[in-house]
């Protein structure tokens, strides 16, 4: 038995040292503190993730993170310490007598509680043999801090990992049971759409009393610990009803959310990394896997014949315009390269081996972006070079010769925009038996 967790006492009173000792003084002489019956059996201080059926006699010194209302005559709260988390439930009589006893944010002394295992968790149940009693020393038993991850990074985290998000609640789905396992459960569920400043959303479903209990209107700011990340319609989370929601946290990271949201959040659009229907609307496709841009070069740095497909979100930081444009065909679904024809006025397309009176001008130029952290270059396409510039590759040409400062001004109003771009890494042939890999982009998705 891990001897830097055991600690035993006849009837648990705390001294100021922390330890658990036997009482030295009589009930008149002693602050009284809220607490339930005691067995005066010893017992030994135990972590949560110690924890097992095998285990007698034993008490937990847990922090409340979250204490749920009374339903048909119960009511549960979960409980941590530094070693992990834990649901308890209190049951019929138990519940005036707890339930007031009970405070969100408090630690206690929990001992001899039933371990019983329901969905497979572990879980207590809070008895008539159970002690309860509040401690009130300095502790250094955590508040359960949150480490949250942006929604936009949930596809580099693996299915069944656990994170936590801080998130703006953009659509609530009524709640609604539904049947699970055997046939024979029933279990409700509410899902919620949700939203950060990173451009993307997610659902995130909430089970039993979480869901039932779930009021909070459109534009609440929600803190959820240990969701689980879940790859069912794309990617999904599901909050786990042993992990803290907090509404409204009075943390800075909300603080700077809340802002966000009511300056501009509340009127963009978003992609969905899930795949549902809310009040009956589809949502929008389920957005592609991300990687970072430091992956994305050692994409394009890998053997020159192997072709790759890669979707990156990054910040345009720099347009290269010279060359900008270049002939193209004129032809119907076309834009291959052109070149004049000896003694002719026409031009020659060397991908639909037309001859064509004239041409058009396409976009053929590099763009640098950047996450924050490395940057890539990349070649743009004729399509996505509209996208970026609002307008076609013949107008574009027309301002540069007609007016060269408002041309200069269009190119720089690109910068330190937002994007999700489509790549896949082709070849050039700069020089003749050279070959070059590059990264030429497929669709841009801005993101407001």
């Amino acid at each position: 038995m891990d001897s830097q967790h055991e600690e035993t006492s006849e009837r648990g009173i705390v001294t100021d040292s922390g330890s658990i000792s036997p009482a030295q003084a009589s009930p008149l002489e002693q602050p009284q503190r809220p607490s339930a019956k005691r067995t005066g059996t010893p017992y030994t201080l135990k972590q949560i993730s110690k924890l097992n059926y095998g285990v007698k006699n034993y008490t937990i010194r847990a922090r409340i993170t979250k204490k749920t209302s009374i339903d048909c005559q119960a009511f549960a709260v979960n409980l941590h310490d530094d070693s992990g988390d834990i649901r308890a439930f209190i049951y019929a009589e138990q519940v005036d007598e707890f339930f007031p006893l009970l405070e969100v944010g408090n630690v206690y002394h929990i001992s001899l509680a039933q371990i019983r295992r329901r969905n497979n968790q572990l879980e207590l149940v809070i008895n008539d043999k159970t002690t309860v009693e509040r401690y009130d020393e300095l502790t250094d038993v955590s508040r359960g801090d949150f480490d949250f991850v942006p929604i936009a990074l949930l596809t580099e985290n693996k299915v069944n990992n656990k994170v936590d998000i801080l998130c703006v609640v953009k659509d609530v789905i009524d709640a609604s049971p539904i049947t699970t396992g055997t046939g024979k459960d029933k279990r409700v569920r509410r899902s919620l759409l949700v939203i950060d400043s990173s451009g993307y959303e997610v659902r995130i479903t909430l089970w039993g009393s979480m869901a039932t209990d779930f009021k909070c209107p459109v534009g609440s700011i929600v803190a959820f610990k240990g969701a689980l990340i879940k790859d069912y319609g794309g990617r999904t989370l599901s909050a786990s009803e042993y992990k803290p929601m907090v509404v409204n946290p009075d943390i800075p990271e909300a603080h700077t959310l809340r802002g966000w949201y009511d300056a501009e959040g509340h009127h963009k659009k978003f992609l969905s990394l899930s795949r549902c229907v809310t009040r009956g609307r589809p949502a929008v496709g389920s957005a592609p896997k991300l990687v970072s841009i430091a992956k994305a070069n050692s994409l394009v740095a890998g053997v020159a014949d192997n072709f790759e497909f890669f979707h990156i979100a990054a910040t345009v930081t720099g347009i290269s315009s010279d060359p900008f444009t270049r002939p193209s065909c004129s032809g119907k679904d076309c834009d291959g390269k052109v070149s004049k024809m000896a003694r002719s006025d026409k031009w020659h397309c060397e991908r639909c081996k037309q001859s064509l009176p004239n041409f058009e001008q396409c976009y053929d130029f590099c763009f640098d972006v950047s996450d924050g952290i490395d940057h890539i270059s990349l070649q743009c396409t004729n399509k996505v070079g509209e996208i970026l510039l609002g307008t076609s590759a013949n107008e574009m040409f027309k301002l540069w010769r007609a007016n060269r400062a408002e041309f200069d001004k269009k190119i720089d109003s690109v910068k330190n925009k937002y994007y999700v771009f489509k790549c896949m890494t082709t070849t050039e042939h700069p020089f003749k038996g050279t070959i070059r890999k590059v990264a030429s982009v497929i669709t841009a998705c801005p993101i407001e």
